[in-house]
């Protein structure tokens, strides 16, 4: 009989990347865990907040014994303890999630699946909400399980739930006689930490209407979790999100009306002081300052980040860039000194941008200094313009590879590597949102040499073996998480070709154009073939007077024919080009396979025909590692000698 199985995980609060990443990771790695288990469901569904992860499968071909139902605990057991988070954390006797898990609720067909899940023993009930107080909620299956949660106010639909968010901020906004100021991700954030969200709309006392709005936004989102309500160019109103639904005496509204004022009081009362001092007299006061062992003082961090920017421009040729790039790192420090920032923390950046705003640098400089620490608190965000991308990739290889050296020593654990890490995607995120001429293991390799003093150069190369590694992570992760396949990834990155982001996102849209017909996967087998043969085998002179059967020489006729076009094809993205010659010599090389024996008793022919294949392989590994577009259907073959 088909059989509902339904999986609901409650945890601590989870962030809004984690909640809305995780819920799709652990569904499809239940539903290939169920598959292998020969329990492959037909319907699936999922549903998530920030606290709790809800997971439907229908259409299960069991019949709910108490063997299968075993089985399928041990199935889920095993799925949800080891699913892999990029943030986790460690909470008693070894146990390891994204967040430290409160509640399973874990149901065949209505009836208990006994498992014991991080600690936790399966249940056939839930809580609700906080907000509700979190009452003991009995479920009998799926359907009472959705009827539950409506009575107590939350949607489990995450896109249904943001939606009517974005509609009752809206008419907030509206209620104050002005336009909502927000961004996608603040709303999908606000959508993702409330589970019964109630909106509450506050008009803005009038000693505040002189604030810049930048700042205003900046409290809100920070301290409130709240989005502004403009009018012009003036800030109308504050709209909060909270996690509770109404406020029909206003109790909340007064109570968060108050705490709003005392912020923008303090930040008011210092602006007004930071603005008496120029950024650039602040720069001169810390210059001799020190950040950090690894990082030095602020003068060194902003030498050696000019000097990554200058790099950068070179290779990605934005010479007109420079001079305001390097104005906006001396000028990135400047933070650091102002009474705002020391005060709220929160603000790092949007005051620096805006002070440089107000004292007329050009837009490119303050808008770079104020995206500088705004990208990093949201890595979705993008800089805007070249000047932007150039601060931050410089700044952010900055501090990462100053990190390298503790990661090596941790043996890649800990912190530091989480923490390089994030810079890494940070970066690449950057690199692949402008599609820039980016050699990455490159740029980072001349930053960490900026970190080691003379005579470390051992030392240096040490680190450079770990560091192209953790550059290989990362761009992997995030071309991934753009979407393209693994085993793309992996025939691109493993390939000695172009280390340019751009190359490489190019040849990644190119296999995945091609895909689907079944010719790149003959190309990968006979990648994998080749590779196979030439196995263990040393470098050899091909002599062309050896070869004397046809099929080897028709073989060499299309290697020499078909090379050049094949090369030219990939460096000017003619990916339809570049599978024509492919498939052209590919021909030639299943005839050589054939009707030639490869390992002949004779060692002059036996080392000339290596060679010919050794030549010929490159071109199914140089730039584009084709063997590896096999493995993701399990195609992959050991290669025999021949």
């Amino acid at each position: 009989m088909a059989s509902e199985l339904l999986l609901e995980v409650r945890t601590d609060p989870l962030a809004a990347d984690l909640a809305e990443d995780g819920v799709q990771r652990l569904k499809n790695a239940l539903v290939a865990a169920l598959r292998e288990a020969r329990l492959a469901p037909k319907q699936s569904a999922t549903g998530f907040t920030a606290r709790r992860f809800l997971v439907l499968f229908r259409g299960l071909q069991c019949d709910g014994t108490d063997e299968e139902r075993a089985t399928l605990g041990e199935v889920v057991r095993r799925t949800v303890e080891g699913l892999h988070w990029d943030r986790s954390v460690r909470w008693g006797p070894g146990y390891r999630w994204a967040a430290p898990i409160r509640g399973i609720l874990l149901l065949l067909d209505g009836k208990l699946v006994p498992a014991r899940i991080c600690g936790r023993e399966s249940v056939d009930w839930t809580v609700g909400p906080e907000s509700r107080g979190c009452p003991r909620i009995a479920v009998a299956n799926a359907d009472a399980y959705g009827a539950a949660m409506n009575e107590q106010g939350v949607e489990l639909r995450f896109a249904e739930r943001r939606r009517l968010l974005a509609q009752e901020l809206e008419e907030a906004a509206r209620s104050l006689g002005a336009e909502l100021l927000a961004d996608a991700d603040q709303v999908r954030d606000r959508t993702v930490a409330c589970e019964t969200p109630g909106v509450v709309a506050l008009p803005l006392d009038r000693r505040f209407a002189g604030l810049p709005t930048e700042l205003v936004q900046e409290c809100l989102r920070e301290r409130f979790g709240g989005f502004c309500a403009v009018s012009g160019d003036a800030v109308a109103g504050a709209v909060l999100v909270l996690d509770r639904p109404g406020d029909p005496e206003g109790r909340t509204a007064t109570a968060h009306q108050w705490a709003l004022s005392t912020y923008l009081d303090d930040i008011q009362f210092f602006l007004e002081r930071d603005r008496r001092r120029p950024l650039a007299e602040a720069c001169r006061e810390v210059e001799e300052q020190t950040i950090s062992p690894d990082l030095g003082t602020f003068g060194e961090r902003s030498r050696r980040c000019i000097q990554i920017c200058d790099l950068l421009c070179a290779e990605l040729s934005w010479q007109p860039e420079r001079d305001r790039a390097r104005e906006a790192i001396r000028l990135l420090a400047a933070d650091s000194r102002t009474e705002l920032r020391r005060a709220f923390p929160d603000l790092e950046g949007v005051i620096g941008g805006l002070l440089a705003r107000e004292e007329g640098y050009p837009v490119s400089v303050w808008q770079a200094i104020a995206d500088s620490r705004r990208t990093a608190r949201n890595s979705r965000t993008m800089p805007r313009g070249r000047v932007g991308k150039l601060v931050a990739v410089s700044e952010r290889l900055d501090r990462l590879t100053s990190r390298v050296p503790g990661v090596v020593e941790a043996e890649g654990r800990g912190a530091q590597r989480r923490s390089v890490e994030r810079l890494l995607d940070q970066v690449a995120r950057i690199g692949m949102a402008g599609r820039m001429p980016l050699d990455l293991k490159l740029a980072a390799a001349f930053a960490l040499r900026l970190h080691q003093s003379a005579g470390q150069a051992n030392r240096l190369q040490e680190l450079l073996d770990p560091l192209n590694g953790l550059v290989e992570e990362a761009l992997g992760r995030v071309f991934e998480e753009a979407g393209y396949q693994t085993e793309e990834v992996a025939a691109v990155l493993g390939a000695d070709g172009s280390g340019l982001l751009s190359d490489q996102m190019e040849r990644l849209d190119g296999l995945r154009s091609l895909r689907g017909d079944g010719r790149i996967d003959r190309l990968a087998q006979t990648a994998i073939r080749l590779s196979g043969i030439l196995q263990g085998s040393r470098e050899e002179s091909l002599d062309i007077g050896l070869l004397a059967e046809s099929a080897e020489r028709d073989l060499y006729h299309a290697y020499r024919r078909t090379e050049e076009r094949i090369r030219s094809a990939l460096e000017t993205g003619e990916f339809a080009q570049w599978l024509a010659g492919m498939e052209e010599l590919d021909s030639k090389v299943q005839k050589f396979l054939k009707e030639v024996l490869v390992r002949d008793e004779n060692e002059r022919l036996r080392q000339n025909r290596l060679a010919l294949l050794q030549r010929v392989v490159w071109l199914y590994s140089g730039e584009i590692r084709l063997s590896e577009m096999a493995q993701s259907r399990g195609a992959r073959e050991t290669g025999t000698a021949h």
